[in-house]
């Protein structure tokens, strides 16, 4: 199977900047807490390149919703905040949005609350959640700090 590189160069260009700053965030964030990231950059890409095929899309991992190479974000399924590993096995394509809602829920817990939150509230509390989710609600933080206790 030919990469992405012999297909489309606009697409390889997204790819590549693209991966190279989600890189260097994962990398800045492994550093803070001085673990070195276990995979290098051309790692990461060719990690990248067959999830996105030749159309350069792919679905959210949590959502199901199409993301394109241009605005993808990258999550761990098992947060490293909770034990969580930082090797590419562990790690999630998805939408930005969805990123941000799983905070650092496990998958399970995400998918569990996403369904309870979906088929149980009114769609003005649903929205409410939501928009809180994605702008960083701190109480939720502080919640899944006092369960690892």
């Amino acid at each position: 199977m030919p990469d992405l590189s012999q297909r489309s160069k606009p697409l390889e260009n997204y790819l590549k900047k693209r991966s190279l700053r989600a890189y260097h965030n994962m990398k800045a964030r492994a550093n803070k807490v001085y673990v070195a990231l276990p995979f290098t950059l051309e790692q990461f890409r060719e990690w990248l390149r067959p999830k996105f095929g030749i159309n350069g899309e792919t679905r959210c991992e949590y959502s199901g919703e199409l993301i394109l190479v241009e605005n993808f974000s990258v999550d761990h399924r098992q947060p490293v905040a909770r034990g969580g590993s930082w090797a590419l096995e562990n790690l999630a394509l998805c939408s930005e949005k969805q990123n941000l809602r799983k905070g650092i829920m496990t998958k399970g817990e995400y998918a569990i609350f996403a369904a309870m939150v979906t088929t149980h509230l009114p769609h003005e509390v649903q929205q409410s959640i939501w928009r809180k989710l994605e702008i960083g609600d701190v109480q939720r933080f502080n919640y899944f700090k006092r369960q690892k206790k």
